[in-house]
């Protein structure tokens, strides 16, 4: 039977009638030995070998195509590439060992197919084996036994170490285990990463607008910062901050447009300031202010009316009618005029008109109705011709006499005073009519009485109780009234009132001394001689007095004053009640110090040291903590100078002022180890980088950092400095600590 990849009509035609091969052709079949992996190079490395079989007729000639896929060909998988042989392959023998390598990503399986030079996938076919074979069911071999790759990344602190499959490693680099199968192939590749560091430098470039907010920092000044602080894995951590701080921009425009303007995209048709927000060339927010006055064209109408021709805009008009000119106006906006001219050689006009006894017109008095003309001229010089018709109407007068006690109405109004009145009416003529009323008021008699009493009063047979004013109406000889007014007050009203105070009060209506609240009554005989009496509402507030202890390690945060106290003793905060009275907090406090013990240790090898027993093999800035008998935190430093084979040394005192010359700066010394100081960088204890150098040699206190920022000396204080070294070997290295300055 044929395979799947047999070629039966191939061989059907090479077969004679006694079964014998026609053609002599060969019989190849390969097998996939191992796929090893390169971890420098990132190649696989496939070693086969191909075979041609006893019972081939043929010898397989050179340049043999053996083709290799990610995957099955027959599904879609990609061709890796093409091996081409360089031997003939005898029948009965095989070329061993051969390799192939290459790069791919995501390798699941490798399929092997010989005898073909197909660069993409699919079913295959006859056409698609170069050499003539007798059999192609074996051309193709799969394989799943490929590398697997790990990679594992460690940090450790200097002087620590990591462990891996019975390795020890302390450095830091890069390192390769591999573990092989059974057949000897590759079977497992760990990639190892190995961060040994008693400081992690971590530089951070970041480019932002306006201010930048950094390990609880506002920073709105571009610059370098550091921030120094413990990692993970309990190491030093300084992290630097290349800030660059772009602000944001505004920019004014004053435009004038008529009727509309458009800007940005958005058309305004209305004078006013607006506003447009976009971004800048450095990303940050532009706003851009648009000062608009917007004008507005104009359309003016004239009516003239004139009796000869009409002079008008560079034009003589003869004819009645209505006319346009465009022009500009003050705000270069288009403007139209409009005429509406009317020429007339006559003007006539008549008018209708009525008066009261007599009419004044064009300067005459008209006392009798009649027809009258007047000619005249107008304001634009034409004859005028006006004819009245006039009707004149007379007026009426009638007078009365009146006489009352009090107001009267008259004509809808009320009149309370003798005298003469007139009332102006119209006739049925549409005349004045003048009434004239002669009035005699008889006004009513008035008294007024004030009386005092102390509880009730009876007048006039009236009983009267309450304060106030009381009206009691009578008549006069001559029938009118007679009023009088009492005014009632009564003095034996009590009063009350209310008072607070703080712990006592003395009060003036009895002189007592009172320290708690109460209802207090006191009667008396007022200055009218009534009973009276005065009740007072007392309210007692009591001040307050808190007495507090406290004890603390350092400092001591007192909430009820937001203040931070350092020193133990006696503290007074004076305060006042929600009713205003005072209050006071006495706080006793007791302030326990924290320790910091220092070691400075210079040495040449290993260093074991006495406080934690701890054996060091670099040079750094250990500590250890521990809590006081008072409960605080203590502090033991180890700053550790370790002199390695390189002989590089630095200083960690330096005196500006010192007469020896080469105490008067900080630089780093060598026996000849350096071949350049790199950069070397000084830090304030905030991080701040005060000053640098890079690129001079070592041993020349002349190119080191003399204890000054901006040309000024600075305060004695502890620096760190951080080094970047090129050695005469060729390494480059790090190396880092601290500088104390003294006067």
């Amino acid at each position: 039977m044929n395979g799947k990849y047999n070629n039966f009509y191939q061989q059907e035609s090479l077969l004679d009638s006694n079964g014998m091969y026609k053609v002599p052709a060969a019989s190849l079949t390969g097998a996939i030995q191992c796929i090893n992996y390169d971890p420098l190079t990132d190649e696989y490395l496939v070693i086969f070998d191909v075979y041609n079989r006893n019972d081939a007729s043929a010898i397989a000639d050179t340049n043999l195509a053996i083709s290799f896929y990610n995957g099955d060909p027959t599904n879609g998988a990609a061709l890796i590439g093409i091996y081409y042989s360089n031997k003939k392959i005898y029948r009965g023998d095989s070329l061993k060992n051969l390799e192939f390598r290459f790069s791919a990503k995501n390798i699941k399986d490798v399929f092997m197919v010989v005898n073909t030079v197909r660069n993409n996938s699919g079913n295959f076919n006859d056409g698609d084996f170069i050499q003539k074979e007798c059999d192609y069911t074996d051309n193709i071999f799969r394989t799943i036994d490929l590398p697997k790759i790990d990679t594992i990344h460690a940090a450790i602190c200097k002087g620590n170490q990591f462990v891996f499959q019975d390795s020890i490693y302390t450095e830091s680099g890069k390192y390769i285990q591999k573990l092989k199968n059974t057949k000897g192939c590759d079977s497992i590749y760990f990639r190892i990463f190995i961060t040994a560091t008693d400081s992690v430098f971590v530089n951070q470039k970041i480019a932002t607008c306006d201010a930048f907010v950094w390990n609880g920092k506002n920073i709105s000044q571009s610059g370098v910062y550091q921030f120094d602080t413990l990692n993970r894995f309990g190491c030093d951590s300084i992290t630097t901050l290349d800030l660059t701080i772009h602000k944001s921009t505004q920019s004014n425009t004053k435009q004038t447009a008529c009727n509309r303007y458009t800007w940005n995209g958005t058309e305004y048709t209305q004078s006013g300031i607006y506003q447009y927000k976009t971004t800048n060339a450095v990303a940050c927010d532009s706003i851009a202010i648009l000062d608009l006055q917007i004008h507005f064209s104009d359309t003016v109408v004239q009516k003239i009316s004139t009796c000869n021709p009409y002079s008008w805009n560079g034009r003589t008009l003869t004819q009645s009618g209505i006319y346009q000119f465009d022009t500009i106006n003050q705000f270069n906006c288009d403007s139209v005029i409009i005429l509406n001219l009317q020429i007339t050689a006559l003007i006539q006009s008549r008018e209708n008109q009525s008066a009261c006894d007599q009419y004044f017109w064009n300067g005459k008095v008209y006392t009798n109705s009649g027809t009258y003309d007047y000619l005249t001229k107008n304001a634009l010089g034409c004859d005028s011709m006006i004819t009245l018709d006039l009707k004149i109407n007379r007026s009426d007068s009638v007078f009365t006499a009146q006489t009352s006690c009090a107001a009267i109405d008259w004509n809808g109004k009320n009149y309370t005073q003798s005298g003469r009145y007139f009332q102006e009416t119209k006739n049925i003529k549409g005349c004045d009519s003048i009434t004239t009323l002669d009035l005699t008021i008889i006004p009513p008699k008035e008294n007024f009485i004030n009386k005092d009493i102390c509880d009730s009063i009876t007048i006039l047979g009236r009983k009267i109780d309450r304060a106030g004013r009381y009206d009691f109406r009578l008549a006069d000889v001559n029938g009118c009234d007679s009023v009088l007014h009492y005014d009632i007050a009564i003095r034996s009203n009590p009063s009350n009132m209310k008072l607070s105070a703080c712990d006592s009060l003395r009060w003036n209506g009895n002189g007592k001394v009172y320290t708690n609240s109460t209802l207090i009554t006191e009667k008396f005989n007022n200055q009218y001689g009534c009973d009276s009496s005065i009740t007072l509402d007392l309210h007692i507030a009591k001040s307050k007095e808190i007495f507090l202890e406290a004890s603390a390690c350092k400092e001591y945060f007192w909430p009820e004053t937001q203040k931070i106290l350092t020193q133990s003793g006696d503290y007074l905060h004076l305060l006042q009640t929600a009713e205003q009275c005072d209050s006071a907090i006495h706080l006793k406090l007791t302030i326990h110090p924290e320790y910091y013990d220092t070691d400075t240790i210079i040495s040449n090898k290993k260093y074991t040291w006495p406080v934690n027993q701890i054996t060091y093999d670099s040079s750094g800035n250990y500590f250890i903590k521990f809590i006081s008998k008072d409960q605080c935190d203590s502090i033991h430093y180890l700053h550790l100078t370790i002199i390695k084979e390189n002989n590089i040394f630095y200083p960690n005192v330096i005196h500006p002022n010192s007469q020896i010359k080469q105490n008067t700066a900080f630089t780093i010394f060598d026996n000849g180890a350096i071949k350049s100081i790199e950069r070397l960088r000084i830090y304030d204890r905030w991080g701040e980088l005060i000053w640098q150098r890079e690129n001079f040699p070592s041993n020349d206190v002349n190119n080191g950092w003399d204890g000054t920022f901006r040309d000024k000396a600075v305060n004695p204080a502890v620096f760190v400095w951080v080094a970047d070294l090129l050695l005469t070997d060729g390494r480059k290295i790090t190396e880092k600590g601290d500088v104390t300055v003294v006067e």
